[in-house]
């Protein structure tokens, strides 16, 4: 999806204590989008009549069909996937019954982040004011631009109304983009500054987190690979092969280096590369007894020429590492680092879970669900 391109590791920095610091955006495809109204007052003010969804319906679902209430608020299908149902709608092979199933099947993964999200845009709505909220917004669109930019720069695209374009193609406009990003930032900075995650590690917990995972700082013992490979087709047969090969071996017993041996006869197309393969790891090689007879050469030493069903076969040990641990001295900052990352996600779940266990929610999967008529 082009909405993700080109946006991660991004953050928030205004000059506002309640947003400052704010963690990096995630996803925009079918996680935000702009608040769509508090009531049906105002949708049928506008010609648009919502409908509260109903399982048994054989109705298709549309833009304005309501799939969940977050403390008696209507959270619309659009909200959660208009760009899904628009490209549903786009293929006509589809019948009703198929597009809702599909609908449903994209809900039921995308509708309990929203409605945690929109738990949270409920609660920064009630608690900054909202000249503060305009100000956080405003700040966000140059960083906007910069990560439209960054797209049409990723997909060589020329002008804005190209990029509009595409995002058409997915249902999407950049209006709609920039709220999403907007609501977004702002749920992910405005959970940042109730979230309070400790701002340091104990030793013992960075020494606990090494030992758990000290696979991830261990390095197997690897070789790396160069082969000379002379084949029989070639060659005229096993005995051309043979002469082939002793040339080979003169070659490399007056000095000449096995990569430019390798170039200069190999039949495979390592040869391009002088022959090597790479970097090999135990347990990635088919042949064991191939693989063990490597790893048991020193650097700088190669095998006997091994003679096979098609091929005569050389290989050298250009480099041989042992297996090794980074030490822990050399990763305190960086298990620090991760540590403190780790507590500062558990602390904003705790905040969204917080909060989510002060709203009231229903969704479209809940039993006896029908949304409302009036509000």
């Amino acid at each position: 999806m082009v909405l993700t391109t080109g946006c991660t590791g991004r953050t928030i920095k205004v000059d506002n204590p309640v947003f400052d610091n704010a963690p990096p955006r995630k996803s925009l495809v079918n996680s935000a989008s702009s608040d769509r109204g508090v009531g049906m007052a105002s949708l049928s003010d506008e010609g648009v009549q919502p409908v509260g969804f109903s399982p048994t319906s054989t109705a298709p679902m549309s833009a304005t069909t309501i799939v969940a209430l977050v403390n008696s608020r209507p959270v619309f299908l659009d909200d959660v996937a208009g760009d899904y149902r628009k490209l549903l709608e786009s293929k006509s092979e589809l019948t009703t019954d198929q597009r809702n199933y599909l609908l449903r099947q994209h809900l039921e993964k995308q509708l309990p982040d929203y409605v945690r999200q929109e738990v949270v845009v409920q609660t920064l709505r009630q608690k900054v004011p909202a000249d503060r909220q305009k100000m956080i917004t405003d700040s966000l669109e140059p960083m906007f631009q910069q990560i439209t930019e960054n797209i049409k720069a990723e997909r060589e695209l020329n002008s804005d109304q190209e990029f509009a374009e595409l995002l058409a193609s997915q249902g999407m406009t950049v209006a709609r983009l920039r709220d999403q990003f907007v609501r977004v930032q702002m749920v992910n900075g405005y959970i940042a500054t109730l979230a309070n995650p400790p701002k340091s590690v104990d030793r013992t917990d960075m020494v606990k987190y090494y030992r758990e995972h000290i696979d991830d700082y261990t390095t197997e013992e690897q070789v790396r690979v160069a082969e000379i490979i002379v084949r029989f087709d070639s060659h005229g047969g096993q005995t051309g092969a043979s002469e082939v090969m002793q040339s080979v071996l003169k070659q490399l017993e007056s000095g000449r280096s096995f990569g430019d041996v390798a170039e200069a006869f190999s039949d495979a197309l390592s040869s391009e590369k002088k022959g090597d393969i790479g970097w090999i790891q135990q347990g990635s090689f088919a042949d064991k007894e191939l693989e063990q007879m490597l790893f048991q050469l020193p650097e700088g030493r190669m095998t006997r020429v091994l003679t096979r069903e098609d091929r005569l076969e050389l290989f050298y040990i250009t480099s041989h590492r042992s297996r090794t641990t980074v030490a822990f001295e050399d990763l305190q900052k960086e298990i620090e680092k991760a540590i403190l990352k780790e507590k500062a996600e558990a602390a904003k779940d705790r905040v969204i879970d917080d909060l989510m266990a002060k709203a009231t929610v229903e969704t479209m999967f809940d039993e006896g669900f029908r949304g409302h008529t009036q509000f």
